[in-house]
């Protein structure tokens, strides 16, 4: 069967559900940093004022340091991330809406058409208000590759539960999986490029991180998923519309960028006026020329301007209207040049 995909793909970063009062990188770096385990040693308190990453933190800490060390962390950053899953259950009258009206624009039409939304946060916003504004009808079209929609529809509908932990599959279950993807007739795939919140492996290790970190390379799904980022982005002829995202991931970057040399279009939504959006590409390219971490297929942030064919200044939320009921007219313009109109 031929791959057919959506013309217009999505890639999430943290801004986007910061609409949803979701955290910011920053935020959850505070949020960690003020745990009590954090507070209650030394070392992970000094790890965490050498880098304000929190993922380069957590990175360091399983490859390096004890599994007390390590065990202390995951603690830290499980009592985190269920702060900021409290506080965008908080604002679930909201929402919804933005599934119902937004999201849902990217699924593929048909049985054969594939749309597909990649994000780079640990949140459950999608999983959650994704099935939660649809019920079953989201069975039909949407889901997490290598997961089960019931997952999500039994735990998600109140607020994250104590001992929420979901396990990877492993290597022979993954086999069956990428082999059957692009058979399936879900027409929206939700992919996390860095993990998520209470995804564990084998070894009990908490998955998340930057797209080529320690503990995501070592996990099989998360390596499918790189694979699929960057076989989607060079099909050819595609949109990428990348909202909250501010392109300091040099290794998602990359793959954008060869995308782009196959085709791909790029349209931005940050909430920053375009010379300072191309002001800030410069000074990322400028902290990172002494990096060590570059690597030989390093593409500088600023040649994604020169790449640019569309630009929204705001965030998500400023894709609404006011009473709440569908899209702006500025959105409804902006989303119709990439074809995702209703």
């Amino acid at each position: 069967m031929p791959k057919v995909i959506k013309r217009t793909v999505l890639l999430t970063g943290a801004g986007f559900t910061q609409s949803f009062v979701g955290f910011l990188s920053s935020q959850m770096w505070q949020t960690i940093f003020n745990q009590p385990r954090i507070r209650n040693s030394q070392k992970l308190r000094e790890i965490l004022l050498q880098t304000t990453n929190y993922e380069d933190a957590y990175d360091q800490i399983v490859s390096q340091y004890e599994a007390s060390d390590r065990d202390a962390f995951i603690e830290a950053i499980i009592e985190a991330c269920r702060q900021m899953d409290e506080e965008i259950w908080s604002n679930k009258h909201r929402a919804p809406h933005a599934c119902s009206q937004f999201l849902h624009r990217f699924k593929g039409s048909g049985t054969s058409e594939k749309g597909f939304i990649f994000t780079l946060n640990h949140d459950l916003f999608a999983e959650r208000f994704l099935t939660f504004s649809f019920g079953e009808a989201s069975e039909r079209f949407f889901g997490l590759p290598g997961f089960n929609n019931d997952l999500w529809r039994d735990n998600l509908g109140h607020p994250l539960p104590q001992n929420y932990k979901v396990p990877l599959p492993g290597r022979a279950a993954l086999d069956s999986l990428v082999g059957n993807f692009w058979n399936e007739r879900i027409q929206l795939a939700y992919i996390k490029l860095h993990g998520s919140i209470g995804w564990f492996s084998e070894n009990a290790v908490l998955v998340i991180g930057r797209l080529k970190s320690p503990v995501i390379d070592r996990e099989p799904l998360l390596r499918w998923y790189r694979s699929i980022f960057k076989e989607v982005l060079e099909h050819g002829n595609l949109n990428l519309l990348v909202i909250g995202y501010s392109f300091q991931d040099p290794n998602i970057n990359t793959i954008i960028f060869d995308g782009i040399g196959k085709g791909l279009k790029l349209y931005v939504v940050l909430p920053m006026l375009p010379e300072q959006f191309c002001i800030h590409l410069s000074n990322i390219y400028l902290r990172h020329l002494n990096s060590p971490n570059k690597g030989k297929d390093y593409v500088a942030p600023t040649r994604m301007w020169d790449s640019l064919w569309g630009y929204f200044e705001g965030k998500a939320d400023d894709f609404f209207a006011e009473d709440n009921r569908g899209l702006s007219p500025k959105a409804e313009a902006f989303l119709r040049d990439l074809e995702l109109g209703n």
